[in-house]
């Protein structure tokens, strides 16, 4: 359940940044750091469901288990480094020139209404 969380989190962190656009300082840097996260945690999800699946226990199989764990410390690394570029606080919503709260407001609203829509 943590990696279907930081799963969602680099999803949504994503999406707030494409949204803000190349005006932001962090831009290129939070798109390459969020979208490398993104493919690591789906990778180690792919290799452990595989490792899951097979019960012959082989060289292969624990070779295997040992790139998944190393996926899973770089991907632990990369979102340090996401969270010291990622501060919500610098982003404002340069298109419509709002204040913090309204941005904020209106990304929830956005968020909310993909869950809640019919």
């Amino acid at each position: 359940m943590l990696d279907v969380a930081l799963l969602m989190a680099n999803s949504s962190q994503l999406k707030t940044v494409l949204y803000v656009g190349p005006r932001y300082r962090f831009y290129i840097p939070l798109i390459v750091l969020l979208s490398l996260s993104i493919c690591l945690q789906v990778a180690v999800g792919l290799l452990l469901v595989f490792i899951v699946s097979n019960t012959h226990e082989t060289p292969k199989l624990n070779r295997m288990n040992n790139v998944a764990t190393v996926f899973v410390f770089f991907t632990v690394l990369i979102n340090i480094f996401i969270t010291y570029k990622y501060n919500i606080k610098t982003f404002r919503c340069i298109r419509n020139s709002l204040p913090l709260e309204a941005a904020l407001t209106y990304f929830n609203s956005m968020i909310m209404s993909r869950f809640y829509t019919a």
